[in-house]
């Protein structure tokens, strides 16, 4: 069996890059044998290309990350409903594998998404709050299920990069964390603020997640930042400039501000600091649940779409 996976692969996101490398794994651990092709980079672009990729696959995977929302821009939005638009159209079964959905802003993004998306044989979301979203774009059949984000199928591999001084993280897309924050984590709690730098990355998504681990608390913008806190069980503090933020701090029981909130992220990392044993705990005992619901995602691909594949 032949699977061909289209996502935003291969420029240098960390985030994405860890999720495609989940993904493929989640596959051969099912299937040894299988077959993967990646629509990354810049190849991606090429309509010859990628025909040629949909005529030779026996199913596509759409996913993960975000794909379907428009905050990026519409074009991109376009492009990934046509990928599984053209799939479609080619006879090939496809899933939607541990997305997110949305935000879809404007109608007619809504109406393309609502009509591609009925048309897959599969779907399965990270979060609750894709799930209500899908539903108000009508697609409302059984072939839904809420899993988790396909990296929680990775995890720490060697010593967790922790030499020198406690550190707290800051994975961020804007510098909106106020200087005076970082002066007081450094005096109060002796923690030297690091910047983690997800794209462009000049590391591989295992070593940041290493880095990550040896971490004593993170703050984060970048889902896949606070992702990779989770699964290495480090306290964190989500700042919200996507609903997929707010979502995923919600699924764990975390605090989230919202990018107005600011003000309150003293308060909220001394409560988070304060609590950072009990925190350690919980996240290290959520982590197998969420890994579980992560493997669904390649269970439910074997049992709708590759019938007969998985060992």
């Amino acid at each position: 069996m032949k699977v061909l996976i289209s996502g935003y692969y291969g420029f240098g996101n960390l985030g994405d890059e860890a999720v495609l490398a989940a993904i493929i794994k989640g596959l051969r651990e099912r299937s040894p044998g299988i077959e993967v092709s990646v629509l990354s980079g810049w190849r991606r672009y090429n309509l010859f290309t990628l025909i040629g990729e949909l005529l030779t696959c026996d199913a596509l995977i759409s996913g993960g990350g975000t794909l379907f929302q428009d905050a990026t821009s519409s074009r991109s939005l376009w492009y990934y409903a046509a990928v599984v638009w053209l799939a479609k159209l080619f006879g090939k079964p496809v899933m939607v594998l541990g997305q997110g959905l949305g935000p879809l802003r404007r109608g007619f993004n809504r109406a393309l998404a609502g009509f591609v998306l009925k048309r897959v044989d599969l779907i399965t979301l990270r979060d609750e709050d894709s799930l209500q979203e899908l539903r108000r774009l009508g697609v409302t059949g059984g072939n839904v299920f809420v899993t988790a984000d396909p990296a929680f199928l990775l995890g720490v591999t060697g010593r967790p990069a922790s030499a020198g001084a406690p550190k707290a993280g800051l994975a961020l897309k804007q510098p909106l964390v106020p200087a005076a924050t970082l002066e007081r984590l450094k005096k109060k709690y002796g923690l030297e603020p690091v910047s983690l730098v997800f794209q462009p990355a000049a590391v591989s998504f295992q070593e940041m997640l290493n880095v990550i681990a040896g971490l004593d608390c993170l703050i984060g913008m970048r889902l896949h930042a606070l992702i990779f806190a989770a699964l290495a069980g480090v306290p964190m503090v989500g700042i919200a400039y996507d609903p997929k933020v707010r979502s995923f701090m919600r699924s764990l029981g975390q605090p989230c501000l919202e990018q107005g909130e600011l003000a309150r992220l003293d308060e909220t990392l001394d409560r988070v600091l304060a609590n950072r044993t009990a925190i350690r705990q919980q996240l290290t005992e959520l982590r197998p649940r969420l890994a579980a619901k992560a493997a669904e995602n390649f269970s439910l691909f074997f049992q709708y779409i590759g019938q007969g594949e998985a060992k």
